[in-house]
């Protein structure tokens, strides 16, 4: 889970302390707020993202809404008949998510 973006963007700090360039590096999750892309998209504008599900955002506890349980709910639903929706890629620097709006 990509929340507030701060575990993230430690562990890429300590990736690219053991000299790895940031371009050569892939974050990969299940389910991200806008918030956190923006705050990690901005640090690391080169390396690329690859996240299952953007939901609203976050709440005062800095909690992804509605979070994983909407999540499951969703999968569920593509077990019995649906289906599935293909995830989305997201690039910092380059692709279809803009940082600014928020929105792909």
């Amino acid at each position: 889970m990509l929340a507030t973006g701060g575990s993230a963007m430690k562990a890429v700090e300590v990736i690219m302390e053991h000299g790895v360039p940031e371009e050569r590096i892939i974050f990969i999750n299940l389910i991200s707020s806008p918030e956190g892309l923006k705050n990690f998209c901005t640090r690391y504008p080169s390396l690329r993202v690859i996240t299952g599900w953007i939901d609203k955002g976050l709440n005062e506890k800095a909690y992804i809404i509605p979070g994983l349980g909407d999540f499951g709910e969703r999968r569920q639903v593509n077990r019995k008949g649906g289906s599935p929706a293909p995830p989305i890629v997201s690039w910092c620097s380059v692709g279809p998510y803009d940082t600014e709006s928020g929105t792909l």
